[in-house]
């Protein structure tokens, strides 16, 4: 009899216990689902290629995590994402295995959930994240988008600590590669064209308060530019690229040493 009370009890919490009878979990449990994928804003899945994006479920209440895992797939179809026409009402296109990832869930009651999202995993540390709430109810299937605000930027020349030398003024080359959070690219002849981004290196330094270079597009997600620094000294490029009006935007910095 005190067995059989405390397997009421632990089932009514909603949790998995392995070693009980299939009938009885059966009768006191649904399986639930959510399916969660992770958008770039103003362009398409964050996907395997780059890296994807770490989704964790917490319980609302509580804070606690329940589970984690990764997306992984594809970034969806081009044409259907961004071109084809679609109301507010209508969820962006999965075509071509767009990436995902899902949870399987034991509840015996309706559980409120947060959903975080961090991503895309392309460097040391996420590039962006966002949360979201959503209700996960016995025996449901749930889809969920969440969106990531912000662009991939690499400082590619000049590369940390770089350390050229001169007694006078140095000319510094700078290079970086810019990228939508779904690793889509940008160029003259995609649907992000060069035209919609405004990249931008501040530079500070000895005898430098703050100079601004405007960085242009050279090719497929490169813009280039170049600045004069007055002598020896530590440097500090950073460059910082826009998507006016998305809230898109992203950072990276490096470093120049001109010995005397």
């Amino acid at each position: 009899m005190i067995a059989h009370r405390l397997a009421v009890v632990v089932l009514a919490a909603g949790l998995v216990v392995t070693g009980l009878p299939a009938a009885a979990h059966a009768a006191t449990e649904s399986n639930s689902r959510l399916t969660v994928r992770v958008q770039a804003n103003a362009a398409k899945w964050v996907s395997s290629e780059v890296g994807g994006a770490t989704v964790v479920v917490k319980d609302a209440v509580t804070g606690q995590v329940l589970q984690t895992g990764q997306v992984a797939g594809t970034s969806g179809d081009t044409a259907a994402i961004m071109s084809d026409p679609r109301t507010p009402l209508q969820s962006t296109p999965t075509l071509q295995g767009a990436a995902s990832v899902s949870f399987a869930f034991n509840y015996s009651t309706p559980r409120r959930l947060i959903i975080e999202a961090f991503g895309p995993l392309v460097g040391p540390a996420p590039v962006s994240q966002a949360t979201a709430q959503v209700w996960v109810a016995p025996g449901g299937n749930q889809d969920l988008a969440i969106t990531l605000h912000g662009l991939i930027v690499t400082v590619v020349t000049p590369t940390p600590h770089t350390m050229p030398s001169g007694s006078g003024p140095v000319r510094i080359p700078i290079t970086a590669s810019v990228q939508m959070l779904c690793g889509c690219p940008i160029s003259t002849t995609t649907p992000w064209l060069p035209t919609l981004y405004k990249v931008r290196a501040f530079v500070t330094g000895p005898g430098v308060v703050s100079q601004t270079v405007t960085l242009t597009y050279q090719s497929t997600d490169t813009f280039a530019g170049s600045v004069t620094l007055p002598g020896p000294g530590m440097y500090t490029i950073n460059v910082v690229a826009d998507m006016p009006g998305t809230g898109n935007t992203g950072s990276s910095a490096t470093s120049v040493l001109i010995a005397p």
